[in-house]
């Protein structure tokens, strides 16, 4: 079960104060040169080897309350070390090229500017590392590619500039490396696409699939290396993926990373293998560099008859043979594999009728060498136009007398040109790079070349307790119920993903019960503002299923949420976005009391009838013990560790027509998802709820382990 996190872009602009260049002499080195002089200057040099220090100027034109400051080197460095009015730290790095300093305690006022100080120690032994790029808030404000007077030659050879349109090509030309092997190493950076994929199995990192980097965010492997034979999937955070490696025992020039996200194919089916295909969304970005580099996604004619007898190359640090019980391998091996035709295999063997389908592909020579046990989902890749690309991932293959696999037999392939479109929705059209896809509809700003969760394009201010502006709130959705007498309307929800939307267990269950309604009576409206009227751009969704809570209480509200997964996705757009699913390192109801959220909902008046027009509110949240004390008759039986409590008690608050609203955070620019409406005491005697006093939501971030084993398409 994967899922989640995104990558933050900032809001703020960054203004750059103007500063004189200066140089540092290093011995032996040649001149250090700012790639920002208005930025960043060098100090001058001390006696001192490994070392320089420098400074940089940082200012916004918007308020900063926390600082994400990314330094970028060109080469390894041993470590950085920041410093500016009364902060000092040490940056941390994964890679030792690029490093991070986090403040939460922070901040910049617009118009101000903090002085950052930064020192950074190297090896003397080895190339000076020098500035490449400076990010405040994911916002480049310094970067080397402009300076086009900087000595490209001084750079150490591992960091030159690789782009995404040079995917699918390796340093030096792919004219360096035929395809000649058959179960023979190669060397590092031959295949720099390839990576590792580990599972933590009782907090020991354990080797589980091989995957494809597709962009400086994506890998794309097989589903069932987080899936297998149950409905179980692996959790995100048991997950790491390392990239540039070489041998498994050497982490010498290998990036590590965590995941923000996971996306199994919906259709998948973790018994027969159909559809056996994964996305992996990182939680940073890798740089590219002569040993880390994308490969090209498939372009053109998808048709399988299209590369029948054309030979691909697959590797891995799977078994030498199929006899083989020595175990993997520390270094990878590469193979050669021919494509046949899906009659060709199914005639090879009956049981290949049971395990390909129109997904997938069978390829190999049938003589031993081939992918093997640690090879799954590891890449079948085709050298078309230049590039390699990607057409196949490591699904299965049939089992010999050892309990191996039989490598004189086919082995089947996820065929990945079937899945474009799928794959396009995920990572953005920016990492396809041709024009097989034109739907204008699709092309929406995506943050690095991906939609990003959390954001809006609408940019109008709101205001509080007053009709709110068509995309505003792109994830808020209204749900109704088929009825004889017409359709009702249930309450608000969240789109969290394509195809599923999270919502108050009680508003789609059966009064008094965990009973959920028919899903076949429930209609999902995308992009609506006003319910009265019907405009272009909104989509109508029916549901597939509707998954509650399994200790979801009828009578206390306790774990009162429901997710419904829809029947068809739906197509991102200015007005229909889904809101980014809270952190999981930051479940802690502290950090947000006496914080303010946005909900927004079309409630009932004191005649019940339904606002037509979306409002919103912001509602800051309290700790339990002033929850309980302002009423404990009532918060004492609807309150627990699921629930948390928010409200201004002065007449402004969540009402009738809320409920399964979510109550969204915006932190660094992007909105969260943290709760959802539940309920609220109502007035004596009346219909509508009382202001006076606070309203329960459900604590979504106390969920997130159901939210990410139901939800499959992040």
């Amino acid at each position: 079960m994967l899922l989640v996190y995104y990558h933050i872009a900032a809001l703020c602009s960054v203004v750059v104060l103007l500063a004189a260049p200066s140089l540092a002499q290093g011995s032996g080195d040649s001149a250090l040169t700012s790639p920002c002089p208005s930025v960043f200057t060098y100090a001058p040099r001390g006696a001192e080897p490994g070392s320089w220090s420098g400074a940089a100027t940082l200012s916004s034109d918007t308020l900063l309350t926390r600082m994400s400051l990314s330094i970028e080197l060109d080469s390894p460095a041993l470590g950085v070390f920041g410093k500016h009015n009364n902060w000092t730290g040490n940056a941390t790095s994964q890679d030792f090229v690029q490093f991070m300093i986090d403040e939460n305690d922070f901040k910049l006022d617009p118009e101000q500017s903090v002085m950052m100080h930064l020192v950074v120690q190297y090896d003397p032994v080895n190339t000076t590392p020098r500035l490449r790029t400076i990010r405040l808030n994911g916002k480049v404000i310094c970067n080397a590619e402009s300076l086009q007077a900087l000595d490209k030659k001084s750079r150490a050879a591992l960091n030159i500039s690789v782009t995404l349109d040079e995917c699918g090509v390796v340093a030096g030309g792919n004219a360096r490396y035929p395809l000649i092997y058959n179960g023979q190493f190669y060397k590092r950076g031959e295949i720099p696409w390839l990576v590792v994929i580990y599972k933590l199995n009782r907090g020991v990192l354990q080797k589980i699939c091989g995957g494809t980097l597709v962009s400086d965010l994506h890998v794309l492997t097989a589903a069932h290396c987080l899936q297998l034979r149950s409905w179980y999937v692996t959790p995100v955070q048991d997950i790491t993926v390392k990239i540039g490696v070489h041998n498994l025992n050497d982490d010498y020039l290998t990036i590590t990373r965590k995941l923000t996200a996971r996306y199994v194919h919906e259709e998948y089916d973790p018994y027969t293998l159909e559809n056996d295909i994964l996305i992996l969304t990182l939680d940073k970005s890798v740089r590219f560099t002569n040993y880390i580099r994308p490969a090209c996604l498939w372009s053109g004619d998808t048709k399988l008859s299209r590369v029948v007898g054309a030979t691909g190359i697959v590797a891995g640090w799977g078994r030498r043979s199929a006899e083989d019980t020595r175990g993997k391998l520390d270094e990878p091996q590469m193979v050669r594999a021919p494509i046949v035709s899906t009659s060709e295999c199914r005639g090879s063997k009956a049981v290949f009728h049971q395990v390909t389908y129109n997904t997938t592909l069978c390829a190999g020579y049938r003589n031993g060498s081939g992918p093997c046990t640690g090879d799954s989902g590891g890449g079948l890749y085709l050298l078309e136009h230049g590039k390699w690309r990607l057409r196949g991932v490591v699904s299965l293959s049939l089992q010999n007398a050892w309990l191996s696999c039989d490598l004189n037999e086919y082995v089947v392939f996820t065929d990945t040109a079937q899945f474009l479109p799928w794959i396009r929705n995920i990572i953005g059209d920016k990492y396809i790079d041709d024009d097989y896809f034109s739907d204008p509809a699709s092309n929406i700003n995506r943050p690095g070349g991906q939609l990003q969760c959390g954001e809006v394009v609408m940019g109008a201010v709101p205001l509080l307790n007053a009709p709110t502006w068509e995309g505003q709130w792109p994830w808020h959705v209204p749900i109704y119920l088929s009825q004889t007498e017409g359709t009702k309307y249930l309450g608000g929800g969240t789109l969290v993903s394509h195809k599923h939307v999270i919502t108050a267990a009680h508003s789609v269950t059966t009064k008094g019960s965990q009973r959920p309604v028919d899903k076949n009576r429930l209609t999902v409206y995308l992009g609506k503002h006003n319910l009265r009227t019907s405009v272009d751009g909104v989509q109508i969704r029916f549901v597939k299923q509707i998954f509650v809570h399994p200790n979801f209480n009828a009578s206390t509200f306790s774990r009162d949420v429901a997710i419904l997964e829809l029947r068809e996705p739906v197509t991102y757009s200015d007005w229909i976005r889904p809101a980014c699913l809270w952190p999981d390192n930051e479940i802690d109801l502290k950090n947000v009391i006496g914080k303010k959220g946005s909900v927004v909902g079309w409630r009932y008046d004191e005649n019940a009838t339904l606002d037509e027009e979306l409002h919103l509110v912001e509602l800051p949240v309290v700790s339990q013990e002033t929850c309980l004390r302002s009423y404990p008759q009532f918060f004492a039986k609807f309150t627990s560790n699921y629930t948390y409590c928010a409200g201004n008690r002065n007449g402004s608050s969540v009402c009738n027509g809320d409920s399964g609203g979510g109550m969204v955070f915006r932190m660094d620019g992007i909105w969260y998802l943290r709760g959802l409406v539940s309920l609220s005491l109502a007035k004596k005697g009346e219909f509508i709820c009382d202001p006076s006093h606070y309203a329960v939501f459900t604590d979504l971030a106390k969920l997130l382990p159901w939210i990410y084993a139901t939800v499959s398409d992040f």
